[in-house]
């Protein structure tokens, strides 16, 4: 189908409530987005990216046909999800002058490098870690936001024990999330290079853990020059998948030494089976579980909620922090500077900085169950405040206002 270009460029953002395209696919979050505007009666259409999750000339007439039809004033997405590497779509959004919004909820770093030729003032770009902004203005995007994530209490919710089809698990702690070592294996099966050079990632990981340095990459440049000029020798996305092995095995010893602190108290520890080779009969495991239709009840099974934060972000918070505040549960999490910005330290969440913290923190909150209430009562109030979905979507409809009207 042929379009006529001009019949695509027109006036945005006449109206009070602008029109969005979402360029969906089963990413997590998206859902949260739809749910969001649809509370606040923001009108919106979709086009399915599909399982290959890359253009293909039916994408792009589809997109045409949505956009002659739909007129709307703004496209968005989550980490870049249905952009190509090419540039192909932006080219296309500058022609007929279409915005779109790509929303990182994980670390643009590890993905962006592939997508150079999409930088363009049609395109803005939203980051759950603040720390991200001059990374991104530094590859040319000239419009960059702060956008943390936050919580559906629709979904995130109170829910009473005779009610909660887990209530067999009922535990004092719990920690939900995988031990990682899957994801290292999958991304370093992904790098190009000699067996010799690929095995450098556990020796960086280690050191990258203590470290505020961000960059994987210049991490390397910075304190292993010699390593670095062998990376300097791979393509540019094997760089991106050693980067990544090394941010996921930096996370996975960090996790583990995290967790092995909950241990003593008999922790129920939910995720991949791993978990169950590394603490065998010290802790409770149950198998991974769906996030939006099992994962409100996880939360309310426990006196505490655990929290160890994926070393993708250093200074940045998890989709956890907000979540079980929602369901007026308790947590204890790892200190990020970011959660200043978001919640009351010490008031509305409790934050060990050291790992040997945790015991004792954990021996304190589950003593005082009084101290775990006045903590829940703010945190929850916050939470429903300030960080829904519906006040993200509204900031992230103000924000296109504001760039682009």
């Amino acid at each position: 189908m042929n379009f006529n270009l001009e019949r695509l460029k027109y006036k945005k953002f006449q109206h009070n409530n602008p029109k969005i395209l979402l360029i969906t696919s089963k990413y997590f979050l998206i859902g949260e987005f739809i749910t969001a505007l649809r509370k606040l009666n923001i009108e919106f259409d979709t086009l399915l990216l599909g399982e290959k999750e890359y253009l293909t000339e039916d994408f792009i007439n589809l997109l045409k046909e949505k956009i002659s039809s739909f007129k709307p004033d703004f496209t968005f997405t989550i980490n870049h999800l249905g952009i190509d590497r090419e540039g192909v779509l932006m080219n296309l959004f500058e022609k007929i002058e279409m915005p779109i919004l790509s929303w990182y909820v994980d670390n643009p770093n590890l993905i962006i490098k592939n997508f150079k030729k999409n930088v363009s003032d049609f395109c803005t770009i939203l980051v759950w870690d603040r720390d991200n902004i001059q990374d991104m203005k530094e590859i040319g995007f000239k419009n960059v936001f702060y956008m943390p994530l936050g919580t559906d209490p629709d979904r995130f919710k109170k829910i009473n024990l005779a009610d909660n089809p887990f209530k067999s698990l009922k535990t004092d702690i719990s920690f939900v999330g995988k031990t990682m070592i899957d994801q290292v294996k999958k991304t370093f099966n992904q790098i190009r290079a000699p067996e010799s050079f690929k095995k450098f990632y556990k020796k960086i990981a280690v050191e990258f853990i203590e470290t505020s340095e961000r960059s994987v990459e210049n991490f390397i440049k910075d304190f292993f020059p010699e390593i670095y000029e062998l990376f300097q020798l791979l393509d540019e996305e094997s760089k991106t998948y050693f980067e990544t092995t090394v941010t996921w095995e930096a996370t996975r010893i960090y996790r583990y030494k995290c967790v092995k602190e909950i241990v003593p108290f008999k922790p129920l520890l939910i995720g991949d089976r791993n978990w169950k080779k590394y603490f065998r009969d010290k802790i409770n495991y149950f198998p991974e579980v769906n996030y939006y239709e099992d994962l409100p009840y996880i939360y309310n099974l426990s006196e505490i909620n655990f929290n160890t934060t994926s070393l993708q972000m250093k200074n940045a918070v998890n989709q956890r922090i907000f979540d079980v505040p929602a369901c007026q549960g308790f947590i204890i999490t790892d200190f990020r500077k970011q959660m200043e910005d978001l919640f009351e330290i010490g008031e509305e969440v409790i934050c060990y900085r050291n790992i040997d913290e945790i015991q004792e923190l954990v021996k304190k909150y589950l003593h005082y169950k009084d101290e775990r209430e006045k903590v829940i009562k703010k945190a929850y109030n916050r939470v429903i405040k300030e960080h829904k979905y519906t006040d993200r979507a509204l900031q992230i409809i103000n924000i296109a206002k504001k760039v682009y009207s």
